[in-house]
């Protein structure tokens, strides 16, 4: 028996933090046609290991309930799928358009974060700590699998020039931010040689590779 990745595994390189869940045959029958051998069991290691691993796959039956809308969606919100090839089954997905659920599920797959609300003092001093907070909502069915750092981009309002800071402090691992509320409380430091102004201030998660880490897509 292999217990499911716990947070404290999560992300440490070795071969069980690394391996995703593809499922061929997804909602096709109540065992996706042999992919579960024990619904229940399956299904429970399966809702705490994808909180850290990449799961999707494909549909391949559109002619029982098991792939009705209402059975899918609340299977991809379980195992916090990722992915899904477009391509086939394509009479599951038109009978998630006739049930109203498609674009639904579209903008679901994977992580999607909207920023909620967030505490910013009115004014700072260069060379001092500009403590802060933010609330984000995760809306999709998992959370980001890479780990991207959060900074904070200062826009100067009159001249456009932008400062990027990195910021730390609670909850400030994207990967831990699974579906829900997210709370994270921080601060940067404001250069010293910041020129005086008012400033607009942004949250970035930029990738690691510097040829796609300023790419908005």
């Amino acid at each position: 028996t292999v217990d499911p990745i716990s947070p404290a595994e999560a992300f440490d390189g070795s071969f069980k933090s690394r391996i995703g869940h593809h499922n061929d045959c997804f909602v096709a029958s109540a065992s996706d046609y042999g992919t579960y051998t024990n619904l229940a069991k399956d299904l429970a290691y399966l809702h705490e290991t994808t909180k850290y691993t990449i799961t999707g796959g494909e549909t391949c039956d559109a002619s029982n309930s098991y792939s009705d809308c209402a059975n899918s969606v609340s299977r991809m919100t379980e195992l916090h799928w990722t992915y899904m090839n477009r391509q086939y089954n394509r009479q599951v997905y038109d009978k998630w358009k006739a049930q109203n659920c498609y674009a639904g599920v579209d903008i679901s797959l994977g992580y999607r974060l909207r920023l909620v609300n967030a505490t910013i003092p009115v004014s700072v001093n260069p060379g001092a700590s500009l403590n802060l907070s933010f609330q984000i909502s995760s809306e999709g069915y998992a959370a980001p699998t890479q780990y991207k750092p959060i900074q904070i981009v200062l826009v100067h309002t009159g001249t456009a020039a932008q400062t990027i800071l990195n910021y730390s402090g609670t909850n400030d691992d994207i990967r831990f931010w699974l579906p829900g509320e997210v709370l994270s409380e921080g601060s940067v430091v404001i250069p010293s040689g910041l020129p005086d102004g008012n400033y607009s201030l942004g949250i970035c998660f930029p990738d690691k590779s510097p040829v796609l880490a300023g790419n908005p897509a």
